[in-house]
């Protein structure tokens, strides 16, 4: 559980991460979670997202990403998710009251499937 910090992978160290049950609320940093290693696959399951604020929630500058069963409610940044890995994969999460001020609640280049997810309240 975090409060008011973030959480940077690191790619000199770490190839595989995986965070089951995480709880982040009301931090504000440039990124909750950032990654940049473009041999690490980051895996988000069981976990809630509330009220942050910061550029992006999730960044996944290179790398492979999953999000499951996850919530995600009254963030606040330029996406709440954003990847330019060339894979990304989100099921069966929830986006409910986020504000965007820049592409998209979920936005992606290279590719991004979105599967079994509610998105409701979003806006920007």
């Amino acid at each position: 559980e975090t409060e008011g910090g973030s959480i940077l992978i690191d790619p000199s160290t770490t190839t595989n991460v995986r965070i089951d049950g995480g709880v982040f609320t009301r931090n504000s940093a440039f990124y909750g979670i950032k990654m940049v290693s473009s041999a690490s696959h980051l895996t988000i399951v069981r976990s809630r997202f509330e009220y942050n604020n910061g550029i992006d929630i999730i960044f996944v500058d290179q790398g492979s990403l999953s999000v499951e069963d996850s919530t995600f409610i009254g963030n606040r940044g330029d996406d709440i998710i954003y990847s330019t890995s060339s894979f990304g994969e989100i099921n069966n999460c929830s986006f409910i009251s986020n504000v965007v001020s820049r592409y998209a609640t979920v936005a992606a280049i290279g590719g991004m499937v979105v599967s079994g997810s509610l998105f409701q309240g979003n806006s920007g």
